[in-house]
């Protein structure tokens, strides 16, 4: 059976953390552009872990854009990149989805990760 290849959105949130962090490290870069390419094909690679206390809230409809009539709850999961790098993301199995929402240092990844904004 072949494997199912997740559609991968980057929010405007996590575009602007990738250009932060990887203005100035190549490794870093090389790093996070490996681990988004093996989450199309792996959404839950080795390592990986569901995020508990952080519930996603998803308000725009992935596919069209369009603002929901009552906003999706998400379960959020992190996976570690490189040294303390970590990237949070949303999966939505039933659309084959991955948005991924943060991108950063494990000490500040997890401020204010509770809306899903494309």
């Amino acid at each position: 059976m072949a494997k199912v290849k997740y559609t991968l959105i980057v929010s405007a949130r996590a575009q602007r953390d990738l250009r932060k962090l990887t203005r100035r490290n190549a490794r870093l870069a090389k790093a996070l552009d490996a681990c988004l390419g093996s989450l199309e094909s792996d959404p839950r690679p080795q390592g990986v872990e569901k995020l508990t206390g952080h519930a996603g809230t998803l308000k725009y409809d992935p596919r069209t854009g369009a603002l929901l009539k009552q906003a999706w709850q998400v379960d959020l999961w992190r996976v570690r990149v490189e040294g303390n790098c970590r990237l949070v993301y949303a999966i939505l199995d039933d659309l084959v989805l991955i948005i991924v929402t943060r991108v950063g240092d494990r000490k500040e990844v997890y401020e204010n990760i509770g809306d899903v904004d494309l």
